[in-house]
């Protein structure tokens, strides 16, 4: 067919005209036995006169060998065995899959995820800081001098003879030294119009730019003096040139942006890296704001990750709402894969880096908030790995409650990717917080709230006051409370051992007295699933919402439901979780359906619900700040052992309490249930020092194998790079040691 289509142009013969075009076979057959009555046979197929020029071979283009050679090596011993030709273009795939730089070509996409997770065939991308330390403990490679005299191999691979070289055929040379005169003469040359070059740029320099400088050096100052890499800004100076320094800001906020948070920004359009370490609602989240809008208006990706579900998909709203292209990435949802802006756990982000998604290619910043969780025992190491693997161009803002070591932490980020971390840290509260005990168990003891820290305490930080803090702890309200327990543990059974009452008995008043002093909405944190549970059941005659409220929580409610088959919105969870909300309650744990707690967050957050009752999980980051927060205990069962809370737990969930341009103070409650906790427990924990940064780094599997897919990827680099590894050279205990099998 394709030949009769080509001779259709061509006019035909008059043996060909005689033949309808229908009759195939004949025309087929006439051809193939005729060769000679084809066209292409005729004079009359060549057109024009032609003559060949030789001179235009000279000015053809040279087009590259699409071939070349690669070793053929014995599986089992490696010798070399011959070699052989290959296209180039399998060569470069086989090395983008055992070295992966942003020239190789992007992947294909092999998943359903697209590029966005990348395939588990990838390689990583070569990380930032590799090979750019200074302190490398390879030694630097030294001039070898071969003996071209003797041992030499004169029979080439695959020959059966080669090349003898007499011995009398090498001569020696000796090297002439150089003139020593004539290099010191080119040397003070050197140094002449070097100095003469300076002189003159000194005076070129201006005063305005002197001054400038001078600025520069008194707000920006190296963190204690003794960090190379973590740069301390000063978070409470103002800074006046801002609006001067940035003309078009990348967005514009409904507020006043507070010192630090400008001091941030600034850095940002630096391209620098950024740490931010402040209390709870002190406006973290500003700075990944703009860094989100930053990298929009500069067309390249931004990723930011969190360390539980229920933060990412709160965040996920707000920035959605915010900037539109935004995409969410956990275990559970995916929506809009491949968006510039990209929400997702920490694990991911690390699943991306260790395969090679392309998506790290216009990845410009990295947020990681709530990195303070890196104090995680169990999945600590994942931030660890993730700021060890970040490719070079990519630039990360650290978001952190207050911690102690914040500088240690950036100098190792600092140290680890090569490049300066600006350190911003500020203890400011923006709404101040009271501590209290609650002793009562029944509504005629609901008033046995006693209040042991202060609002303007926090103010007071000289050592006097930190010595008088324990007498006035015990002396005062604390006592009041100790008394009031022991004084009822008499009336109830003298001399006799107290049982207390039920936690049902306890609650049901103290939410009465809560709505009574007007301390609505509260969090209650309780360390229980199973407590939580029974606690909202026993709540069924409690009703803290309005019949407005309680329209619009049942329309909201039924419409989130909507798209659920009618056997799954008869759940009993989902039924109880209705009724419950209805009334103003609701409950927030691992337990929970995931689309409930969705329900429940964004309910609090539009201020329907009054109380919640969750686990310290809900204290993570979300955003949910609340009139009240309570506390049950101030001990907690971790896995192994029942053990007293830490500071920083203390702190991450009273932090939640005060709501900014809302509330003057926050207030945060401990539940006393038939006993005062321990005096110097209580002052370490609601005043003490907050918990340092450790490393839980520790060699998996996992992490063993993704490395070894790059070739020149090595274990041994990972390990040395750790944040433990750095902890344990700058302590006294030394480096740490770590066992790797070399497979």
């Amino acid at each position: 067919h394709y030949f009769i289509q080509s001779n259709l142009s061509t006019p035909m013969t008059e043996w060909e005209s005689s033949f309808s075009l229908q009759d195939w076979d004949d025309l087929i057959r006439h051809h193939t036995t005729d060769v000679e009555s084809l066209p292409s046979f005729t004079q009359d197929a060549f057109v024009g006169d032609y003559s060949p020029q030789y001179e235009r071979l000279l000015q053809a283009t040279i087009h590259p060998d699409p071939f070349v050679l690669k070793n053929m090596r014995d599986m089992k011993t490696g010798q070399l065995l011959y070699q052989r030709e290959v296209r180039k273009e399998e060569e470069e795939k086989t090395q983008d899959k055992n070295v992966r730089t942003f020239t190789s070509r992007p992947l294909q996409k092999e998943n359903k995820g697209g590029t966005v997770i990348g395939s588990a065939n990838g390689t990583p991308y070569w990380p930032g800081g590799f090979g750019d330390s200074e302190d490398e403990d390879d030694e630097a490679p030294t001039t070898h001098q071969e003996d071209f005299t003797s041992n030499l191999l004169v029979v080439p691979p695959g020959f059966s003879r080669g090349v003898d070289f007499p011995e009398d055929s090498f001569v020696e040379v000796e090297e002439e030294p150089d003139d020593i005169t004539e290099l010191i003469a080119k040397l003070d040359e050197c140094m002449v119009t070097q100095e003469t070059e300076q002189h003159a740029n000194e005076r070129s320099f201006s005063a305005s730019e002197q001054e400038d400088s001078s600025d520069d050096e008194d707000q920006v100052t190296r963190a204690l003096g003794k960090y190379q890499w973590a740069i301390q800004l000063d978070a409470e100076s103002e800074v006046p040139d801002f609006y001067t320094q940035i003309v078009n800001l990348a967005y514009q906020f409904p507020f006043e942006l507070d010192p630090f948070q400008k001091q941030a920004i600034l850095k940002l359009h630096s391209h620098d890296n950024v740490m931010v370490a402040a209390h709870t609602s002190a406006g973290k989240t500003v700075v990944a704001e703009y860094a989100i809008a930053l990298s929009l208006h500069h067309m390249t990706k931004v990723i930011y990750t969190s360390p539980i579900k229920a933060l990412s998909n709160q965040k996920y709203r707000d920035f959605k709402e915010k900037f539109g292209d935004v995409g969410l990435l956990t275990g559970d949802i995916q929506v809009n894969q491949g968006a510039s802006c990209m929400i997702m756990t920490t694990e991911i982000l690390r699943s991306m880096l260790y395969n090679g998604s392309d998506y790290t290619r216009d990845l410009e910043w990295v947020v990681f908030d709530e990195v303070h969780y890196i104090n995680d025992v169990e999945r600590g190491v994942v931030w660890e790995e993730v700021l060890i693997m970040l490719p070079e161009h990519v630039s990360v803002i650290l978001l952190s409650a207050t911690v102690s070591n914040v500088f240690d932490f950036a100098e190792w980020v600092g140290n680890t990717k090569r490049k300066n971390v600006y350190v911003v840290k500020t203890p400011r509260r923006p709404v101040p917080l009271e501590h209290y005990l609650y002793t009562g168990n029944s509504d005629k003891t609901s008033k046995e709230l006693f209040k042991i820290v202060a609002a303007n305490d926090r103010n007071f930080k000289n050592t006097e006051f930190e010595k008088a803090k324990v007498s006035s702890f015990k002396n005062t309200e604390f006592e009041k409370a100790k008394a009031a327990l022991e004084s009822r543990k008499k009336k109830d059974k003298p001399g006799g051992y107290h049982r207390p009452p039920p936690d049902k008995n306890i609650v049901l008043p103290f939410v009465r007295m809560l709505e009574r002093e007007n301390l609505l909405p509260a969090i209650i944190f309780i360390f229980s699933k199973n407590r939580i549970n029974e606690l909202a059941k026993g709540l069924n005659a409690v009703d803290l919402t309005s019949n407005k409220e309680k329209g619009y929580i049942r329309e909201f409610f039924l419409k989130c439901v909507a798209k659920l088959k009618e056997d799954d919105r008869k759940l009993r969870q989902i039924m109880f979780l209705q009724e419950l909300m209805v009334r103003g309650i609701a409950i927030h744990h691992s337990g929970v359906l995931p689309l409930m707690k969705e329900v429940t967050e964004m309910l609090f957050e539009k201020g329907c619900l009054k109380l919640l009752l969750a686990t310290d999980t809900f204290s993570m980051g979300i955003n949910m700040p609340t009139r009240t927060v309570v506390i049950d205990g101030i001990k907690k069962f971790d896995g192994n052992s029942k053990r007293q809370l830490s500071t920083s737990e203390y702190t991450q969930m009273a932090g939640r309490a005060g709501r900014r341009g809302k509330d003057e103070t926050g207030t945060v409650i401990i539940l006393c249930k038939g006993r005062t906790p321990d005096i110097n427990d209580l002052i370490s924990m609601v005043q003490g020092k907050s918990t340092d940064i450790s490393s839980h780094f520790k060699p998996t599997y996992n992490m063993i194998l993704s490395v070894m897919k790059g070739r020149d990827f090595k274990v041994e680099e990972m390990l040395k790079r750790s944040f433990a590894e750095y902890e344990g050279q700058v302590s006294d205990a030394g480096p740490f040691t770590y066992y790797v099998i070399d497979f």
